[in-house]
């Protein structure tokens, strides 16, 4: 009777070992995948960033040169009187 106890603690004791090894990768692989969405996410917001910086010089220098050439007619307006 002693020997089948201790053979149903032993396997019980197994069982639990294999369950803790199965969570732990579980949430070993989850994690990794939380890791590797925040990065996706961060590059997307990097991008995003940069191309909004792209837009803004383009804007200006648009808003520039529509500025330079307001001046420019102005200038010639005003010699032409």
């Amino acid at each position: 009777m002693a020997t089948i106890r201790k053979d149903a603690e032993i396997a019980q004791a197994r069982s639990n070992q294999e369950i803790s090894e199965a969570q732990a990768a579980a949430d070993k692989a989850s994690n990794e995948a939380r890791v590797n969405a925040d990065l996706d996410i961060a590059q997307k917001q990097t991008d995003l960033a940069m191309r909004k910086a792209a837009l803004k010089v383009e804007a200006d220098t648009e808003n520039a040169k529509a500025d330079a050439a307001y001046e420019i007619q102005k200038a010639d307006s005003a010699e032409g009187y």
